[in-house]
């Protein structure tokens, strides 16, 4: 070599694939040069988002639209729910810290919850919250997609697959610590060190915040913590390749990827030792009442969910719910293998996918959730290397490309298609059932009983009410049902949809307890029922006047249903003599009774005989102890039958039903308490007053 020639110098690889742009020509460029500086800045930052806005639109448009996130919450999550409202309740944070589950995750949401109007009406703020969390989640996918070279249009596609497919709008309306999570998640692998031309002041503050942000996710979600060696791998890997091409300008090899590593630990570190210090000052107080319920949430999850951090159920739940887009992410992911840069992501989704497959686990969300943002880093890239296969000369590799593009494109129709199908479905939320239950024990409980509400309904009905409600969550499967103040002291319970078969304590308490209020129907309905015998009830006798024993009818009688026969015999005309002989007798005397308040057409009715004997006789034992008014018989639009079996009470003791709670609760004590062939069918309470439904008997004749 002679001394005229130049010292030969390292140069990087400069060849890229054919049709595929350079990565600088996609984020700098000097189009904007001859605009004024503040413009050019807002052109060029603003044009990218162009992308990103379709995405955004579609999550938010589905998620606000689907009949799912509608829907009360169910399974673990209304453990999420119910405990993330009681662990933000004024003195709840004290005691010794939540055993099995990720009480962290739970302060998250419950603050979420109460920013968004949770202390007055939690299922609304709920919903709210996870709209937001899934719009959040969306646009920090893009944002790393981005980040990881894809193009504009690869981008908005794969967070547009990551938002509004099926099984992705079914995980972000499931209430799940995962759904705070994975943003926390992805915001440190959009903050992790960039290297490149970045100033290292801004680089090692994005490496601080990457670790904390990563350090905020493990706390809030424990089983995110399978993300954090493909976070750090990532990172550490992409800063030394940057570094290593930095010497094509003769600048000797920094330590600056060792220092930002540093530094990215650190921030990991500092956030979990001022958690695990602010757990300890917390675990120092006493533990209040607020915080006693939070504890039993806590060991009620922990109880039903003794392994949290993987899921056999949700590889099934997404093949059951969205094989198109399964199908599609698996293999988007098996293709990311071969590239360096997406070697980490996939090797985390292989992580994430053995959880998955765990037998003892049960949860279908958190994989699904971590899943997803995974899937769509591997989607961008698959589709800008579709694009460029697209003007490949052989045709093969041309069809490869646009069957893949096919294969997106159809994720996204299917997902508007399914969308579009379950919009008929929509109707009012559930906070409105929850919320006319909420008003009528608001009108019709006296003080000093003990209501227990389903979890899902539980924080509404706290939320609204100026006395504690305790809880009940009934299990799946058949076991025992966990309850703040027990099952036997509860006088009143509400129930959400379809309550599994009890058993244990739950089924010695709902066998004697009556429905008195229904609000919805299917799956979002929310009964009210009054347990006969309650503990508050019985203490309760002495200040209103216990209601009645119905003497006619003991609980031991061991006298049919009404009804009850598989093979009813039609009746003979002499049994409908004598039960019409027996109406006219007993609702003649019921007419003639001082202590209740008739209108002439029902006195008229009653000495007719065209009033149930039963009602008649209920009325009377009734009117023994407190002064009624009968504000009408009446007629059942299915009965075919002239015998009128309804009747409406408008007062108790002079005063209004259901306005008043003490009459009300004595009116429905006394009849939810009849059994035999006096008890009711239905009990219901309307503007009117109280109505009792008897079942139909033409036949009736009271027992001499």
């Amino acid at each position: 070599m002679s001394a005229d020639e130049p010292e030969p110098r390292f140069e990087p690889p400069t060849g890229t694939a054919r049709g595929r742009r350079r990565e600088s020509s996609r984020h700098r460029g000097d189009r904007f040069a001859g605009l004024p500086p503040w413009l050019a800045w807002t052109f060029r930052h603003g044009v990218p988002l162009i992308s990103l806005l379709p995405a955004v639109l579609a999550v938010a448009l589905a998620q606000g639209l689907s009949p799912q996130a509608q829907q009360l919450p169910t399974g673990d999550a209304r453990f999420a729910f119910a405990g993330a409202f009681a662990i933000t309740q004024p003195g709840a944070l004290g005691g010794p810290p939540l055993a099995g589950v990720p009480a962290f995750g739970w302060v998250e949401l419950g603050l979420l919850l109460r920013a968004l109007g949770g202390s007055a009406a939690p299922l609304l703020a709920a919903r709210s919250a996870l709209l937001l969390l899934a719009v959040v989640t969306v646009a920090l996918t893009w944002w790393c997609c981005r980040r990881a070279g894809a193009s504009g249009l690869a981008a908005g596609a794969a967070a547009a697959v990551a938002g509004v497919a099926p099984i992705a709008v079914a995980t972000h309306a499931t209430v799940s610590v995962a759904a705070i999570a994975v943003p926390w998640l992805l915001l440190a692998l959009a903050l992790a060190p960039p290297g490149g031309d970045v100033a290292p002041r801004r680089a090692d503050l994005a490496a601080l915040g990457a670790g904390a942000a990563a350090a905020l996710a493990v706390l809030t979600a424990p089983p995110a913590a399978v993300a954090l060696p493909g976070l750090a791998w990532g990172a550490l890997a992409s800063g030394s390749a940057r570094a290593r091409l930095r010497l094509v300008d003769d600048v000797p090899r920094p330590s600056a990827p060792r220092r930002r590593a540093v530094l990215l630990a650190a921030g990991f570190v500092a956030v979990l030792v001022v958690a695990g210090v602010v757990a300890l000052v917390l675990g120092s107080r006493p533990r209040t009442p607020a915080g006693s319920v939070a504890a039993g949430i806590a060991a009620a999850a922990a109880a039903q969910a003794p392994f949290p951090a993987a899921g056999s159920a949700a590889i099934p739940a997404w093949l059951g719910a969205d094989p198109l887009t399964l199908l599609v992410a698996l293999v988007a992911l098996a293709l990311a293998v071969r590239s360096r840069r997406l070697l980490p992501a996939s090797v985390t989704a292989l992580l994430v996918l053995v959880g998955s497959l765990w037998p003892d686990g049960h949860d279908a969300v958190g994989p699904v959730a971590l899943l997803l943002p995974l899937a769509a880093l591997a989607i961008a890239a698959a589709v800008d290397e579709a694009v460029v296969l697209l003007g490949h000369p052989r045709l093969q590799r041309s069809v490869v490309g646009s069957g893949w593009l096919m294969g997106v494109a159809a994720v996204l129709v299917v997902a508007a298609v399914v969308w579009a199908t379950g919009l008929p479905r929509l109707q009012p939320g559930p906070d409105g059932a929850v919320a006319q239950a909420s008003g009528w024990l608001r009108t019709s409980v006296p003080a000093g009983q003990v209501v227990l509400a389903e979890l899902p309904a539980w924080p509404t009905l706290q939320a609204s009410s100026s006395r504690p409600v305790g809880w009940y969550a009934p299990p799946v499967t058949a076991g025992p049902a966990p309850s703040s103040p027990g099952w036997s002291r509860a006088d009143y319970v509400v129930s959400v949809g379809a309550t599994p078969q009890p058993t244990g304590s739950a089924a010695a308490v709902l066998g004697r307890a009556e429905t008195v209020a229904r609000f919805r129907s299917g799956t979002e309905s929310v009964r009210v029922l009054a347990v006969a015998g309650g503990a508050a009830g019985r203490g309760s006798g002495s200040q209103a006047g216990s209601a009645p024993s119905p003497s006619p009818t003991p609980s031991s009688s061991t006298t049919p249903w009404p009804g009850s026969q598989p093979t009813p015999t039609p009746p003979s005309a002499a049994q409908l003599q004598a039960s019409a002989a027996a109406r006219r007798q007993a609702g003649a005397q019921l007419a003639q009774n001082p202590r209740i308040t008739l209108t002439g057409a029902d006195r008229a009715a009653l000495e007719a005989g065209l009033v149930d004997s039963r009602v008649a006789i209920v009325l009377a034992q009734l009117a023994a102890v407190h002064p009624i008014t009968v504000a009408g018989f009446p007629r059942v639009s299915t009965d075919g039958s002239e015998v009128l079996r309804q009747v409406l009470i408008s007062t108790v003791d002079g005063k209004r039903v259901p306005g008043d709670p003490r009459s009300t609760d004595v009116l429905l004590r006394y009849l939810s308490r009849l059994r035999g062939m006096f008890a009711t069918s239905s009990l219901g309470a309307t503007t009117g007053g109280v109505l009792a439904t008897f079942p139909p008997d033409p036949t009736f004749v009271p027992p001499s």
